[in-house]
């Protein structure tokens, strides 16, 4: 037969104390040290960024990037990349949609 357990008895078994105090201080701790590695990751992730140069795309016969000239009827220029075995026949499918 099941029995009912009062809530401290629950605290007890699993280690808590006698009273909920000790499983509030463990979601308070647990919470804590959570947002803590997150500002400290965050704050890591932000300093190594600063460091990365972000890659540009070059013409191999110039070494300079590409002048994209843009018609006053067009909005914005597009840069499909893929993967030219797998992906070809899928961009191109993309750039018939778009235009």
């Amino acid at each position: 037969p099941l029995r009912k357990s009062t809530g401290s008895e629950v605290c007890e078994y699993y280690g808590f104390g006698s009273s909920a105090d000790g499983i509030f201080l463990f979601v308070l701790i647990f919470s804590m040290v959570t947002v803590l590695g997150f500002v400290a990751f965050s704050l890591r992730e932000l300093m190594r960024g600063s460091d990365l140069v972000a890659s540009v795309l070059l013409l191999r016969a110039t070494g300079k990037p590409p002048e994209l000239l843009l018609s006053p009827s067009n909005l914005w220029h597009l840069f499909l990349s893929h993967i030219w075995s797998t992906g070809q026949d899928q961009v191109a499918v993309i750039k018939r949609q778009l235009q």
